[in-house]
């Protein structure tokens, strides 16, 4: 009996500590895709495209100003935006082989705006309304009809197996619904963990729940970044607090419940 006991919660634990680290994993997926797909390389391609159209009017201007005035389109707000819908865009085509059907002209036009209000504060010179909107029509043509949607489908042609199928596996654990799905079983091992071993089952998952949160805060980004930069054969870049602050909660609340349930031990042993 007391060998089955044992043999039962060892492997609860374990299930309960693989449920943890895969949730916790989950949220670091987008970072992972996001480096995955190199926003910069989507980025630089819209600049280009845009450049273009103002490059035929502002030819005169010095070198100088005119990369100046690349480099703050290419960090601005609406760009950032933009560069983001399509990367959702390519993560879900090439995870689902769904193609993109969002309409992108607002985040296309927010964007014309603003390149017109960095023209105007890089030059000092005033553009007329009749100008912004021939170039915003030039513009959004450029990056409709020709430039991204076109951009997005050769880029995807050309990844690799391996990287689709990591899109593939890492955007499933991104998905609400499985996340849900994991959260409900991870409750209801806890659950039963509880009602079957009661105090004895309490510590046990404390005990879990403490070394469940050391990996999560220290041993998980180190494994992912060797293994991710290893799989792509690039650098993958991503900010390991995003595991490091749920993991350190998970270890305080863990400790605190292995404390309760051995002072509650101890009074009834007492008692």
């Amino acid at each position: 009996m007391i060998r089955m006991r044992m043999l039962r919660t060892i492997v609860l634990d374990i299930l309960i500590f693989i449920l943890v680290n895969v949730l916790c994993f989950s949220m670091l997926c987008p970072s992972i895709i996001n480096s995955a797909i190199q926003n910069d390389e989507i980025t630089q391609e819209m600049t280009n495209k845009v450049m273009t159209v103002i490059n035929q009017y502002t030819y005169r201007l010095p070198d100088i100003t005119i990369k100046k005035i690349q480099a703050d389109i290419s960090q601005s707000e609406s760009m950032t935006a933009l560069t983001s819908k399509y990367s959702q865009a390519i993560i879900k085509q090439m995870a689902t082989g769904e193609e993109n059907k969002e309409d992108m002209t607002p985040y296309i036009n927010n964007l014309a705006q603003e390149c017109f209000e960095i023209v105007e504060k890089d030059t000092d010179i005033t553009l007329p309304s009749i100008l912004k909107t021939s170039l915003t029509k030039l513009i959004s043509s450029g990056l409709i009809s020709q430039g991204i949607d076109q951009y997005v489908d050769n880029y995807i042609s050309q990844q690799s197996p391996k990287r689709l199928k990591m899109i593939q596996i890492f955007y499933q654990l991104t998905l609400d619904s499985n996340r849900m799905i994991m959260g409900a079983i991870l409750v209801v091992l806890c659950l039963i963990q509880l009602i079957v071993d009661k105090l004895y089952g309490l510590t046990a998952l404390g005990v879990t729940g403490v070394l469940s949160g050391l990996c999560v805060s220290y041993i998980m980004p180190l494994a992912i970044s060797e293994g991710a930069s290893s799989y792509l054969n690039r650098t993958v870049i991503f900010d390991p607090s995003i595991l490091r602050t749920p993991g350190l909660m998970i270890c305080g609340i863990s400790v605190v419940v292995v404390i309760i349930a051995q002072l509650i031990m101890r009074k009834t042993a007492k008692n």
